[in-house]
């Protein structure tokens, strides 16, 4: 009797019907969860070594140049910038001002340079990086609450590795 109906079934060889009436539109599906940031348009460089200084007592400079360093993000990004001294783990955001030293950075087209008032040359051990997010990266609308001076926030938020 299987056998009978399987070849009931295998042997059914019509023509095809027309097309059904089309369906309701379903209701719509609950809204995901928000994902994470995306990095995409975020340019970052890796850690690195300052280098020989330039300069004299009271005003040391060091250029790093870099070609994502465009007249684009000078105009319309944002540069965020992160020292480690040596033999310290910790990380700190630029400009720095304290009594009596100071460090900041200037920006060109085509690299940054960071510079110091440092009495003696600083050491070439000095490490820093730098953080691109050029203009209309963020495009959602929201406004951030990253705290840009805490390096940890802003790596975990643009998911940028060590």
């Amino acid at each position: 009797m299987l056998m009978i109906v399987i070849a009931i079934f295998n042997s059914c060889d019509g023509t095809e019907g027309p097309q059904g009436p089309k369906g309701d539109k379903g209701e719509d599906g609950a809204d995901g969860e928000q994902g994470p940031p995306g990095t995409a348009n975020v340019i970052y460089s890796s850690w690195f070594y300052a280098g020989t200084w330039s300069g004299s007592s009271g005003a040391w400079f060091v250029n790093k140049f870099d070609s994502q360093f465009t007249q684009s993000v000078l105009d319309r990004g944002l540069v965020y910038t992160y020292l480690k001294f040596p033999g310290n783990n910790a990380v700190f955001p630029l400009p720095i001002s304290g009594e009596p030293y100071w460090n900041f950075y200037f920006l060109n087209t085509g690299g940054i340079t960071f510079v110091t008032n440092f009495y003696l040359a600083p050491g070439a051990d000095i490490q820093f990086r730098y953080i691109i997010v050029p203009g209309g990266a963020i495009t959602s609308g929201r406004k951030s609450n990253i705290d840009f001076k805490n390096y940890d926030a802003v790596k975990s938020y643009y998911g940028i590795p060590d």
